[in-house]
């Protein structure tokens, strides 16, 4: 159906479908560089791609009534929990090494062996990460959110095209 401009109208159905889409492909668009752990840019990207989309399934989680949705936001989520604590990590080091490189010499072995301790961590944290990585791609969350988009009822964001009875009772009306 078009709107008087000649538009076609989109069911709010289908935007949901596409902005999730949208948003998970971004996410994943991510995940190369993030398994091999040497860019903790590449971390940031990923984990504000994956809140983007968790948002996303927030607002139009309305529009997936089923238990396959609840277990694609649930997946979404585990990626999301496993990059925030790898971030998490990744900022406090750079932060410390900061602050160590702004102390007199004297003072910086100490704050550079938090360094390192912290270092460690984020290096058995990027194994979690890794794990959650495999983890969406045996999921397969581009499948999975098709096969709930499948399922949906189209429901039209433009008003739709009045129907025949409308038009019945505005002839009887006039």
């Amino acid at each position: 159906m078009a709107d008087p401009d000649g538009a076609e109208a989109v069911s709010l159905a289908q935007c949901a479908e596409s902005v999730l889409k949208q948003r998970l492909e971004v996410m994943l668009s991510h995940a190369a560089r993030v398994r091999l752990g040497a860019d903790i840019e590449a971390v940031h990207d990923m984990r504000v791609a994956s809140r983007r989309l968790r948002a996303a399934v927030s607002v139009f989680g309305e529009q997936f009534p089923s238990s396959a949705f609840v277990k694609f936001a649930g997946e979404v989520r585990l990626v999301t929990r496993a990059l925030g604590t790898a971030r998490d990590l990744d900022v406090m080091i750079g932060a410390l090494e900061a602050l160590g490189n702004a102390q007199p010499t004297r003072r910086q072995a100490g704050i550079m062996a938090l360094v390192a301790a912290k270092r460690t961590e984020r290096r058995r944290q990027q194994k979690d990460v890794g794990a959650a990585l495999v983890r969406l791609e045996k999921r397969d969350l581009p499948a999975l959110l098709s096969v709930i988009s499948a399922g949906l009822a189209p429901g039209p964001l433009a008003d739709p095209e009045p129907s025949e009875a409308f038009h019945a009772q505005e002839a009887t009306d006039a």
